[in-house]
């Protein structure tokens, strides 16, 4: 869920900062390369692109505007993190109640992860993988609790 909600945004300023660097970068390229282009042929010394990397401080600096006067601070964005937090049950609501989190609340028609062993016959298409690994999951978590239970 984060990585959808906060690392989305994040990531897609630095990129667009990145791309916006980059460009600029090519613009000076581009004239200097048309200067030495103009130039007699034993004159010409073309330069080489040598774009360059962004520093740390220069990063640390982008992320500070980000966060002081960009997207995280907007109105809309603070309710959309707050309401998915919510309706995942990972946040208490206005009346301090925590939702239960349904898979297919959301217009889904599969539930993610079903519980129980699953039978071949379920399954309108058998899938072995699908069916090894909610196998899996299930083994898992019984092992998990008799592990917990010897730790007691």
């Amino acid at each position: 869920m984060l990585d959808l909600i906060v690392n989305g945004p994040l990531k897609a300023h630095i990129k667009g900062l990145r791309a916006a660097r980059v460009f600029q970068y090519f613009q000076q390229f581009r004239e200097l390369y048309e200067k030495e282009k103009d130039k007699p042929l034993q004159e010409r010394k073309m330069p080489n692109w040598s774009c360059p990397k962004p520093t740390l401080h220069q990063c640390i600096r982008d992320l500070m505007d980000l966060f002081k006067n960009g997207t995280f601070v907007q109105q809309k964005f603070k309710d959309s993190i707050k309401n998915s937090f919510i309706s995942t049950g990972c946040a208490p609501d206005i009346d301090n109640s925590y939702q239960k989190y349904n898979a297919t609340a959301n217009k889904g028609s599969i539930p993610i992860i079903p519980s129980g062993t699953v039978e071949q016959t379920e399954f309108p298409v058998a899938d072995e993988h699908y069916i090894d690994l909610v196998n899996l999951i299930d083994n898992d978590d019984e092992e998990t609790d008799d592990e917990d239970q010897n730790l007691s």
